[in-house]
């Protein structure tokens, strides 16, 4: 095994006395060594070609003079933990330090001493790192002048050094029996093992290169050499043609070499098994893609290399292939429509990576819903609103859309029936539309959409005319137009009102609003004004009685105070814990609590009645504030104290939903 010696020069020497702890000897040439001090040496860097080596020892070279001593002693030193300024270190200040010890080395007369140490609690490495501390003498009476680096005989430092040794050892080594695939690549794992234990640089080596070997068992082997710091090499699928190989691995440091035994593998597959998982005993729709999942259960570990899915519709008298593909995967996404509706068998085999069938699964009973056809549409109107009718079977609920090129306009949504017409409730302008129907069987599947095209023409009408104004707490629409059957005031694109006759007046808008009439003839046909936008302001905060707006009572005072309200908005839901979370997460349902509170006073117990019926009333109101805001409220609660001044009250409200918009009517309407 190859050493190096390597001399790393003192740059740093000081001389730590216990009983002047605090003063620093760092100038001198040589210094006194005896009972209570401490000399103090730091060295050269090591040069870099020799981190990663192994330490054998260090011998710390001293001249001395003036050795005096009755007893012979060995000189103990230690390592400094840390590193230490040469200029200020003390003995109250030095760093702390481990033991180490002379080899039998004692002081013999003047001149060069030479203390070799080997390693006791602390690595050497701590030595060269950050230098040494020869501690004060056991005796009294041995003392000698150690020359620091300031002398003509400056310290230095001997190190010797080797390539570190590695071994190779099974329990790191992998797979060390067992089976490895022909057709499939195969990871070897080698880490080494280091034997030496103090290392230049204080880090783990590596080797300088690790050499794998793999042969036909008792034939010829193949070498590859890889770097020292790679632990696993890879042999790709198709390497092995042989039923047993072996393989080996030696660490190469320096001219030392550490070997395995050869391990021996075999490269025959066992049988597989398949158990089928999922689904089992369970019903299942027939259109929507089903996934089957199976556990491949073989004796070597080894992946599946393909599968084979049958199902039987007849209790396993005759299977049917269902599907099967080159893969490892255990699970298989089925298409919807690949299976028949009824009692459904299924079951599953898997192949080992040499390609061999393993054993059929167990059979597993699932049922099979298979949802409706589409519905054939039959007839479509080109009106503006038009009527859908359709054909088709197992009918429990339906659903029409109405699509303008890839957009959805109009839905009806899921309604339950087994009527198959529709009025779409909805005015649609001239133009081209796709009207797409689906429905819903007694298994609550749903049929593909059947489809029809429908072009509505224009109507030859004049559009009504509209003049909008802001009034007195309200907003006015007047409008007039000929041969219409009735008008429908809309606000911001909503229908609010159905009107025979002008005008409309708006009690329950506050602020900025957009505002059209379309009138409708007898035979559904329409026409809608122009636009034109109010801006509805109000001196002070008001409510009224959701069936009578235009019953306005103010909300004006409130005795020694503002008026003031308040609300507490919550978004509903609940924690959700979820194993291995030390918190929950908020699981949102989407709705909303909203309570509010109004104080407010009366001087006029007419005022405060009106307010009062209301909150008995129960019925829905509206609140309208200066500032914009407004609500459509239930009053829950009320709470008044009356004195000759006034009457002051608290109301509580919930905020609730509201509908403002009316429905289009329908000729039975």
């Amino acid at each position: 095994m190859a050493q190096y010696t390597v001399q790393l020069d003192a740059n740093k020497t000081a001389m730590l006395d216990s009983q002047n702890a605090n003063t620093n000897y760092s100038t001198g040439s040589s210094y006194l060594w005896t009972k209570y001090k401490y000399f103090c040496l730091g060295f050269e860097d090591m040069p870099s070609q020799y981190i990663g080596k192994a330490i054998v020892n260090v011998q710390v070279n001293l001249y001395a003079t003036n050795v005096s001593y009755s007893t012979s002693d060995p000189v103990s030193a230690s390592a400094m933990q840390s590193t230490w300024s040469e200029s200020a270190v003390t003995f109250q200040n030095s760093p702390r330090w481990a033991t180490l010890f002379a080899s039998n080395t004692t002081l013999s007369g003047s001149g060069w001493q030479h203390l070799t140490y080997t390693r006791f609690t602390t690595k050497l490495w701590y030595v060269l790192q950050n230098g040494i501390v020869i501690v004060d003498p056991q005796f009294e009476d041995l003392r000698a002048n150690f020359y620091t680096r300031h002398s003509s005989y400056p310290p230095y430092l001997t190190v010797v050094l080797e390539d570190p040794q590695f071994q190779a050892d099974s329990e790191k080594l992998s797979p060390t029996e067992g089976f490895v695939g022909k057709n499939m690549p195969n990871t070897f794992t080698f880490v080494p093992s280091l034997i030496s234990s103090d290392i230049v640089g204080g880090g783990t080596p590596s080797p300088d290169s690790v050499i794998f070997r793999w042969r036909p068992t008792g034939g010829s082997s193949t070498e590859i050499t890889l770097p020292g710091t790679q632990t696993q090499y890879t042999l790709p699928a198709g390497t092995f043609s042989a039923d047993s190989v072996q393989w080996q691995v030696s660490f190469v440091s320096g001219s030392t070499y550490s070997t395995s035994e050869w391990f021996t593998l075999t490269t025959v597959d066992s049988i597989s098994q398949a158990e089928a998982v999922s689904p089992i005993n369970m019903t299942i729709d027939a259109s929507q893609p089903t996934t089957f999942r199976w556990l491949h259960i073989i004796e070597t570990g080894s992946d599946q290399s393909k599968y084979e899915l049958e199902y039987s519709d007849d209790n396993g008298l005759s299977w049917e292939p269902l599907q099967s593909a080159n893969t490892k995967n255990t699970y298989a996404e089925v298409p919807g429509g690949s299976l028949p509706s009824g009692n459904i068998l299924w079951r599953v085999r898997t192949y080992n990576s040499d390609g061999v069938a393993g054993t059929w699964s167990n059979s597993a009973a699932i049922v099979v819903r298979g949802a409706p056809n589409a519905p054939s549409i039959t007839s479509i109107t080109a009106v503006p609103r038009p009527v859908v009718k359709w054909q088709a079977d197992g009918q429990q609920a339906f659903e029409v859309s109405v699509f303008s090129e890839e957009t959805l306009i109009y839905t009806s949504g899921e309604i339950a029936s087994s009527e198959k017409f529709w009025k779409v409730r909805e005015y649609l302008p001239a133009g081209n539309y796709m009207v797409k129907v689906k429905i819903w069987n007694s298994y609550n599947l749903s049929s593909p959409y059947g489809s029809g095209a429908v072009s509505i023409p224009s109507a030859a009408l004049i559009a009504p005319y509209i003049e909008a104004t802001a009034e007195n707490g309200y907003a006015e629409i007047a409008f007039s137009g000929s041969g219409f059957a009735r008008y429908y005031v809309l606000r911001d694109g909503v229908p609010v009102a159905i009107q025979l006759e002008s005008p409309y007046r708006d009690y329950a808008a506050v602020g900025t609003h957009s505002y059209a009439v379309r009138g409708v003839t007898d035979n559904d046909w329409f026409a809608d004004s122009a636009e034109e936008t109010v801006d509805v302001s109000i001196p002070y905060a008001m409510i009224a009685p959701a069936n009578d707006l235009a019953s306005w009572v103010p909300l004006i005072y409130r005795r020694n105070a503002d008026p003031n309200w308040s609300e507490s908005l919550q978004t509903l839901g609940e924690p959700v814990f979820a194993s291995g979370r030390q918190m929950p997460f908020y699981e949102i349902d989407g709705a909303i609590n909203n309570t509010l509170s109004f104080v407010y006073s009366y001087r006029s117990r007419e005022e405060y009645e009106r307010v009062r019926k209301m909150a008995q009333s129960g019925q829905a109101v509206r609140y309208r504030g200066k500032d914009g805001t407004a609500y459509w409220l239930a009053l829950t609660g009320m709470q008044m104290t009356a004195d000759y001044l006034s009457r002051d009250f608290t109301l509580s409200a919930q905020e609730i939903d509201y509908i403002e918009k009316v429905d289009y009517l329908t000729e039975e309407e």
